[in-house]
């Protein structure tokens, strides 16, 4: 039961896509609906993808800026590394976490982005439908 826990995606990364006939999660609540759109709703979803953007660029600094880190770290070691004795492993061992936190840190920035690009996509759609219902109405 505990592997299909893991197994299983995020609550808020669930449904798939445009693909699948599903529209994807979107920051905020709801899209809105091209019929009836609230264009102050689709605003303030982008003005949220935008900070979204903003902030996944930023971690994605961070992210490089730690790994450069975690790699002269992990160079230091292996080129002092004298003898394999009990602080070697340690420190060995403590790098070995910082690595998988950050391939943690990795997998969370890359949900996150395919989050924000799915829900540019809604929002390119939604602006697509919406045209065309208003060229529609013109004739």
């Amino acid at each position: 039961q505990q592997q299909q826990q893991q197994q299983r995606p995020p609550p808020a990364h669930r449904g798939g896509g445009e693909e699948d006939g599903e529209a994807p999660p979107s920051f905020g609540g709801d899209p809105p609906t091209p019929a009836g759109a609230d264009y102050g709703q689709v605003e303030a979803t982008q003005r949220l993808v935008q900070e979204m953007k903003g902030d996944i660029l930023r971690r994605h600094k961070a992210l490089m800026d730690s790994r450069a880190t975690y790699q002269e770290e992990r160079r230091a070691l292996e080129a002092g590394g004298g003898g394999r004795d009990s602080k070697y492993r340690a420190r060995l061992a403590f790098l070995r976490e910082v690595k998988a936190a950050l391939n943690q840190q990795a997998a969370s920035l890359n949900d996150d982005a395919a989050h924000v690009k799915r829900t540019e996509k809604l929002l390119k759609s939604l602006a697509r439908q919406a045209a065309a219902a208003r060229a529609a109405r013109r004739g």
